[in-house]
């Protein structure tokens, strides 16, 4: 009776949080942009096709449409949310995977190097433990934290962290680190006050290629990749990918911070121009002039088959967005990942449809799965 009652609960709950996204949320989002809101065509075809997996709504497909062009298979943001990355990412698995602490261990059976960024020290529930999981106490880490040797550090919140927030920058400066902005002094009593409830992650900031850093030296530039693990033959694929650059100036590259993103081709050459989160549009951003000039990332070919090993490492996701830079080696390095609120608008503004040439199987198995379309996850 019990575990009835709290599937009930589950499920009404569930649908509160889906009419939220689907009204609400959606509201919002459409009214961040500006496009034509206009009937277009292939439009009833494109409403008939969504409408198997929840309403559709109209503005998502003529708001993408705007950017490229009229195509059926443009995915609604709320059906995104709703039912796609609940059934592809069940929401039971997201909470260890999605721990910065944890992203280490999930790699060690997929690649024999490290492709994370140098960690000094690790907060796991309030414990300090070094960047091999070696628990140690508090004046050790403080210890760990002073024998710091590289120009730069990064501290972030390892759980329930998004866009760029919990983030600090820490400058060598003599015998101690000093946050970039507000020149607090690295130590343990410092991070106790950034991040009160522990779990976070202090790391070197990697140093990027001269190709990354030409689009903006003053952050760690990044290519947002859409990989999906295909559900007809388990394979994953490298569908989507934007560029992600900072402000000359800026510290970080993530798009509330007021930055850009341009398309990458499947050949991984560069679109000819530019948008911001509001999908503003421009052909120059940092003096750099997107509409003349011809750019493709190098050595795509590897950075695809190093995406591919990433995927593999998690194997209960079918859906991830990747955060990956390129080291002053050229060597590609994951950064973080995405499980959720996935941010599709990157692909639908820049290049294609989110899931292009798999959309129909991704449809045809969420239909199939559309109980297992839950936000939420409660047990006991």
């Amino acid at each position: 009776m019990a575990r009835k009652s709290i599937i009930i609960i589950n499920k009404v709950y569930d649908k509160l949080l889906s009419f939220g996204v689907s009204t609400v949320v959606s509201k919002v989002r459409l009214s961040a942009y500006k496009f034509p809101n206009k009937k277009l065509e292939g439009e009833e075809e494109w409403v008939k096709k969504w409408s198997v997996l929840g309403h559709a709504n109209r503005r998502w497909y003529r708001l993408y449409s705007h950017f490229i062009g009229t195509n059926i298979r443009i995915v609604p943001d709320d059906i995104m949310s709703n039912v796609i990355e609940p059934i592809l990412n069940p929401v039971r698995y997201r909470s260890l995977y999605e721990d910065k602490n944890m992203l280490d261990n999930f790699f060690m059976t997929q690649f024999a190097e490290k492709i994370t960024p140098l960690t000094l020290l690790r907060n796991i529930n309030g414990i300090f433990y070094t960047g091999l999981f070696k628990h140690v106490d508090k004046e050790k880490a403080g210890g760990i934290i002073k024998s710091g040797m590289t120009e730069r550090l990064i501290s972030k919140a390892s759980i329930d962290e998004n866009s760029g927030r919990s983030i600090y920058f820490w400058q060598k400066d003599g015998d101690v680190y000093k946050e970039v902005k507000t020149k607090l002094e690295l130590s343990v009593e410092t991070l106790l006050c950034l991040y009160p409830n522990g779990n976070y992650i202090l790391q070197e900031v990697v140093k990027q290629s001269e190709w990354m850093s030409y689009f903006c030296p003053t952050s760690v530039n990044t290519l947002r990749i859409h990989m999906y693990r295909s559900v007809k033959d388990n394979k994953p694929h490298l569908v989507n990918a934007v560029l992600r650059m900072g402000r000359n100036g800026s510290l970080v590259d993530n798009s509330h911070a007021g930055v850009a993103f341009c398309g990458i081709r499947k050949d991984g050459s560069l679109g000819d121009f530019v948008l911001d989160q509001s999908a503003v549009k421009q052909t120059i951003f940092n003096g750099i002039d997107f509409s003349k000039e011809h750019f493709v990332v190098p050595e795509w070919d590897k950075i695809e088959e190093f995406c591919n090993k990433v995927m593999l490492s998690i194997p209960h996701m079918r859906n991830l967005a990747l955060d990956v830079m390129i080291n002053v080696n050229g060597e590609p390095r994951i950064i973080e990942y995405n499980t959720d609120k996935f941010a599709l608008y990157f692909y639908q503004l820049t290049t294609s449809s989110v899931f292009d040439e798999y959309t129909d199987e991704v449809i045809e198995y969420c239909c199939q799965h559309k109980d297992e379309a839950t936000r939420i996850f409660v047990t006991f």
